[in-house]
């Protein structure tokens, strides 16, 4: 599956107002995620990494635009769950036709993230995919994903990267003021090697 990583306000509709309503139920400050779409025909959902994760998966359908909404316990609560709430728990796979679409929000007291599957007929290139770029241009953009500003500084010295060089990718908004990588940064640089 392709993995593409949105800002929350680019996705659809439903999984804001969905993500919305899920958040109040917990009584904190409202906070925002991140969202990861994966687009392919099957939403392959690994299971809980954290046992004090709190896990709801959702399904959506186009056509009627209705949502079904699944609590996952929590592993301390496994044993008492039904065998449905075990297996969701477990993960697993399932079949996308065009128009349907899974979410699963997982959100812990520092952590709030949605993993969003999309069959690859509905999904719209975001605003985040970003523009084409040379080798440099990459190797320099991975290696501001990949390294702290400090070790970074040393790297660019290294290899004679110069500050309008960082100002291009500024301008082409893969980069912030503060030299830091963006959700279209991070789109663009993909599996790319920063500088050693």
């Amino acid at each position: 599956m392709a993995e593409t990583l949105v800002p929350f306000n680019e996705a659809p509709a439903w999984v804001k107002r969905e993500w919305d309503a899920f958040i109040s139920g917990f009584g904190t400050k409202k906070r925002v995620p991140q969202v990861r779409v994966f687009t392919g025909t099957a939403a392959t959902i690994g299971h809980s990494y954290d046992d004090r994760l709190v896990r709801r998966i959702l399904a959506y359908n186009a056509r009627t635009g209705k949502v079904q909404s699944e609590y996952v316990p929590g592993y301390e609560s496994l044993l008492g769950s039904t065998r449905k709430q075990q297996e969701l728990y477990q993960g697993g796979n399932v079949q996308l036709a065009p128009g349907n679409a899974m979410a699963v929000f997982d959100l812990m007291h520092n952590f709030a993230q949605i993993s969003l599957y999309m069959h690859p007929a509905d999904f719209q290139p975001s605003k985040a995919v970003g523009p084409v770029l040379s080798e440099r241009q990459r190797k320099v953009l991975a290696t501001v994903r990949a390294y702290t500003s400090v070790y970074r500084r040393e790297v660019f010295a290294k290899n004679r990267v110069t500050q309008r060089e960082l100002d291009e990718l500024n301008q082409m908004g893969l980069i912030n003021k503060a030299n830091a990588i963006t959700i279209m940064g991070r789109n663009v640089s993909g599996p790319d090697r920063p500088y050693d």
